[in-house]
């Protein structure tokens, strides 16, 4: 968790220092980019969400480089990469709001399984017991 906000507050010290934007610049990129979930959002739609940003990035992203009228003071040469890292920072917001949600999916699916895996694994034993006394030999 901390590397990821690390990341993201690099990306945010390079926007400014590396290509001049101004923090209400910074903060209008983000605001565009954020994900649209929110703490309160349940499970199911968390994951559709995350599915769903997943598949629909690079078409989202990609035609709307024309339509960032907050960068038309930086050279044209260097708006695609101010983008790009724009991107890759709302990227990392995006891993920091679902970090936790998605450690919380995984407690359950673990608080599920366990004891699925332990039935299994008696019924495994029993199984061979069984056998072992009815008199099957392997075959090998």
């Amino acid at each position: 968790m901390k590397e990821i906000e690390e990341e993201n507050s690099r990306y945010a010290r390079r926007l400014r220092e590396e290509y001049k934007l101004g923090e209400d610049v910074i903060r209008i990129l983000e605001e565009r980019d954020a994900p649209r979930i929110s703490e309160e959002d349940g499970m199911l739609k968390v994951l559709f969400t995350i599915i769903r940003d997943d598949a629909l990035r690079p078409f989202r992203f990609g035609h709307r480089r024309h339509d960032y009228t907050e960068l038309e003071n930086v050279p044209p040469h260097v708006r695609g990469e101010v983008i790009r890292i724009s991107h890759r920072k709302a990227l990392m917001a995006r891993r920091i709001m679902l970090l936790n949600r998605i450690q919380q999916l995984f407690h359950y699916w673990h608080v599920i399984h366990k004891p699925f895996a332990m039935i299994m694994y008696t019924i495994m034993l029993i199984h061979i017991v069984v056998a072992v006394w009815t008199g099957y030999k392997w075959v090998f």
